[in-house]
């Protein structure tokens, strides 16, 4: 399989349509920004070393699974193993797209999460094929993806400012705090479009700026957990859920 053709399979994000009962994060201050650090990576512990979603374009239940598990961990200290598929499926019923169409939007998945919850991986496990059958979740399931939801969403601005200092706990209050004590770290959840040029960062996860030219291939969901600086560019840490053998040991540094 080309590079471009293992793009393709798993694309599964659509941009979201307007929702007027989302909450937004406000923008940081200038006194906020101050303490935001040059770099940034604390909530790598908390992510699972290899997230992998095959050939299926379920992209936003894996990225809304994950983010799920590590502010769950943060909270209790205990470890989850949600279901994506449980995550994306019920994400397809609030998403407002054709049931023929393979893929969801973020809007979706947090309407999921917040109306509905989500079971566990041993409830309904997810599948890895396109070819395999999923079957259905377990007896328990409604009432154990009560256990595993949110009490409400929020969109955060799309400014360089205003994504640090949400990561960073700054603009909207975790409702828990780091292991050391310092106010709680919060991974994003993402959905972004994805040109061919995305391809070059196969090797070594570094993708470059869209360029004249790039072709858009999709939308893709994941999760960005800080950012960092290589030569002398900004980029945003994707804990991305195409395995650990792509990208730097699956992470991507988007732009």
């Amino acid at each position: 399989m080309s590079n471009r053709d293992f793009l393709i399979d798993r694309l599964g994000a659509f941009p979201s349509p307007w929702d007027d009962k989302r909450f937004m994060v406000r923008s940081p201050t200038a006194e906020e920004l101050e303490k935001v650090p040059k770099e940034y990576d604390g909530l790598a512990p908390y992510f699972k070393s290899r997230y992998y979603q095959g050939d299926i374009g379920d992209c936003v239940g894996h990225g809304a699974s994950e983010v799920m598990e590590v502010t769950n961990h943060l909270l209790d200290m205990i470890d989850d193993d949600l279901s994506a598929w449980d995550c994306y499926e019920k994400a397809r019923k609030y998403d407002g797209l054709p049931d023929y169409i393979e893929g969801s939007n973020l809007l979706g998945a947090t309407k999921a999460l917040h109306k509905l919850g989500i079971c566990t991986e041993k409830c309904w496990p997810t599948p890895t094929s396109r070819a395999a059958n999923p079957g259905k979740p377990c007896p328990e399931h409604k009432d154990e993806s009560l256990n595993y939801g949110i009490d409400s969403y929020w969109q955060v601005p799309v400014t360089e400012g205003s994504l640090k200092a949400a990561i960073y706990g700054l603009t909207h209050r975790a409702a828990y705090d780091m292991p050391d004590g310092s106010q709680g770290k919060i991974p994003l959840l993402v959905a972004y479009a994805v040109h061919d040029s995305y391809e070059e960062g196969f090797d070594d996860g570094v993708v470059p700026r869209v360029r004249p030219g790039d072709r858009l291939l999709g939308y893709h969901a994941s999760v960005i957990r800080g950012w960092k600086f290589i030569d002398s560019e900004l980029y945003w840490i994707n804990q991305n859920s195409w395995g650990d053998d792509i990208g730097d040991k699956g992470i991507f540094y988007l732009p």
